[in-house]
């Protein structure tokens, strides 16, 4: 029982132990990826602008079909003007998003970027990215200001960043659960042949407790017996009889190993008996 108790608490304080340990090592490793993320998301956004800006700013014709493409495979809304009026592209958003991308706009406009004015400057511009949330839903969006040959165009794009966040947090926690069950598992092994010497050390102990128990009753037995008989002057019978009495409290102290041993094995069983309260006292007393 004792071993089973002292195997379960080692095992809880290993397990408990490794599972704090891997807990910190995936909360950094976690934080370091959503940075990384983070900024890929943040670089991939700005590769999109760059490209659409080249487009618009050479003049090239982009067509409809081609930018709600881009739209569905980059999870992005996107909103052209020339000269500060939009393109018939933009006709067919709905509500939802001319929100987002309303919201991209103010937020560039509080840099200085405004789509409803002359560009103050002949070169292209790009506003930072600002990251916001709608719906529990993350957002980057931006606003581009490119100079053309006849004015300048707008590009305002809002990119739903999502996505690409959960499959990577889930990997990580179901990774970090097969390594907490493997390590435990290894560490109750490794106990267990930990154990093992004591435990083998307590079972032959407790046999020795056993059999030298059983095998000092006899010469107790010959004692006794021979205090017995002696002679039955005053001296010797006085002797005779603290022999006696220590060879009982000898057998009672044998018997005591046993219970014990008992006691250790699950065998041992509980015998009522009288007792003279006077007499436990006297013997005490000596």
């Amino acid at each position: 029982m004792e071993e089973r108790k002292l195997r379960a608490h080692l095992i809880t304080i290993y397990v408990v132990t490794i599972a704090g340990i891997l807990a910190a090592m995936l909360a950094v490793v976690l934080l370091l990826s959503a940075r990384a993320l983070e900024q890929k998301n943040r670089e991939s956004f700005q590769t999109l602008l760059t490209a659409i800006g080249d487009d618009l700013q050479n003049g090239n014709v982009v067509s409809h079909s081609s930018l709600r493409k881009l739209e569905g495979e980059n999870n992005l809304m996107l909103r052209i003007s020339d000269n500060g009026k939009n393109l018939l592209y933009n006709n067919s958003d709905g509500p939802v998003k001319q929100a987002l991308l309303t919201r991209a706009e103010e937020a560039a406009k509080s840099e200085g970027y405004d789509v409803n004015s002359l560009p103050l400057s002949n070169g292209r511009r790009t506003s930072t990215p600002a990251e916001f949330r709608e719906d529990g839903a993350r957002y980057l969006g931006a606003v581009s200001i490119v100079p053309t040959k006849d004015g300048y165009r707008t590009l305002t794009a809002v990119q739903w960043i999502d996505r690409a966040g959960i499959w990577p947090s889930l990997l990580y926690c179901l990774s970090y659960l097969a390594g907490v069950a493997l390590l435990g598992w290894v560490g109750a092994r490794l106990i267990d042949r930990a154990l093992q010497p004591a435990v083998e050390s307590r079972i032959r102990q407790k046999q020795f407790i056993a059999a030298a128990s059983h095998e000092l009753r006899s010469p107790l037995a010959v004692i006794a017996a021979n205090a017995a008989i002696l002679p039955e002057n005053a001296r010797e019978s006085a002797a005779a009889g603290v022999i006696t009495a220590e060879c009982r409290r000898m057998s009672r102290l044998i018997g005591d190993l046993l219970l014990l041993a008992s006691a250790d094995a699950n065998t041992w069983t509980m015998q009522l008996e009288p007792l003279e309260l006077d007499t436990l006292l006297l013997s005490v007393y000596e």
